[in-house]
């Protein structure tokens, strides 16, 4: 929506938004497809959408960020920033509105079930 290119690959679009901010790593959320990592090595690194039960996507984007925000500042891979970032978004879209926060407790058992 930033780039106003409604056709062009979005993928294309976040790397030149990403060199046009001068910035070292991008962070797409892509809704139900996932999302996207182009961190400082010019990579583009995939990650899949979480959420099965989705009742309400309000928040979700913020949640994503206010988690994975902190991993790339801190130089996580971009496998572990996606993973943990859609961990907190399936827990987000599960909730209604911004009506509970997301509990360390509830991320550490969803991701401890989904590496069983």
């Amino acid at each position: 929506m930033a780039a106003r290119s409604k056709y062009e690959e979005l993928r294309e679009v976040s790397r030149r938004m990403k060199k046009d901010l001068g910035a070292t790593a991008l962070m797409v959320t892509w809704g139900k497809n996932g999302a996207l990592m182009f961190p400082k090595d010019g990579s583009c690194h995939h990650a899949p959408s979480l959420a099965v039960n989705v009742i309400d996507r309000i928040g979700a984007g913020d949640a994503f960020y206010a988690v994975a925000a902190p991993c790339v500042f801190k130089e996580f891979p971009p496998e572990v920033v996606s993973f943990v970032g859609n961990c907190v978004g399936a827990l987000k879209v599960a909730t209604v509105c911004n009506r509970e926060p997301v509990e360390s407790v509830s991320l550490f058992k969803f991701i401890d079930h989904l590496l069983k």
